[in-house]
């Protein structure tokens, strides 16, 4: 379409009296109304008499935002419960080990048990408590061990009230079928005693108190396989024995 020229002459604007109109293609109108369409409206909605215009992007970022601030009073509400349970748990934690110490604080000083064994660096056994002790005889003792889990020391309590102790050799020395070289103790009746042994597991010296509570000492000799000679010093004078085994 071309243009078209209006004439005034009335002398106003323009100063040369002509105004010229473009007017654009019938097509480009039709262009610009399918652009127009297609592109985001905007809607007028009443609030009290004033108007707020909304596009479909607003209307998504106030979508999210609902489902984001759902989500959040979630999280938050879950944290809300963790927060309970572990302040239960710690709660509980503390009050077992302020209990389990109290507990050690007030039986620290009380052991109760059958048998006590008390080894050494490397594992072994070397000292034994018991009541009764590990080996089958009902006493009550202690033993000490040495290196090689041999006794060379023990006590012992009979049921019957008499009580004993032995020291022993380290085994290799002397005859090995009876390692004890002193004996001592207090027999039921309340004699006291002590006896020595040689090498060869001889008894060679007994001092002892009688059942008068008269103190003696008793020398012994073996000069043969079947007999004893024993000779006794008291206060009432010497007096020599021999006995047969």
């Amino acid at each position: 379409m071309g243009s078209i020229s209006i004439n005034d002459d009335s002398g106003g604007w323009p100063p040369n009296g002509r105004v010229k109109l473009a007017a654009r293609p019938l097509a480009n109108h039709a262009s610009e109304a399918r652009r127009r369409s297609a592109a985001p409206q905007l809607t007028r909605v009443s609030l009290g008499g004033s108007y707020r215009s909304t596009s479909f992007t607003e209307y998504l970022m106030n979508s999210n935002s609902a489902e984001l601030a759902d989500r959040l009073e979630k999280l938050e509400r879950t944290v809300r419960r963790l927060r309970l349970v572990s302040g239960g748990l710690g709660i509980a934690l503390i009050s077992s080990f302020l209990m389990a110490a109290q507990s050690r604080t007030e039986g620290s000083d009380v052991l109760k048990t059958q048998l006590l064994i008390v080894q050494d660096g490397q594992g072994r056994d070397r000292i034994r408590l018991g009541a009764p002790m590990p080996d089958g005889r009902q006493y009550v003792g202690m033993q000490i061990l040495n290196s090689d889990g041999l006794e060379q020391f023990g006590l012992g309590l009979k049921p019957d009230g008499a009580v004993s102790m032995g020291f022993d050799t380290k085994p290799g020395v002397g005859d090995q079928r009876n390692r004890e070289r002193l004996n001592m103790g207090v027999t039921a009746t309340g004699q006291g005693w002590i006896r020595y042994l040689d090498n060869q597991t001889r008894a060679r010296l007994r001092l002892a108190l009688d059942s008068v509570d008269a103190p003696s000492i008793q020398f012994m000799d073996w000069p043969g396989n079947s007999r004893i000679v024993v000779r006794q010093v008291g206060f009432t004078g010497d007096t020599t024995l021999e006995w047969k085994h």
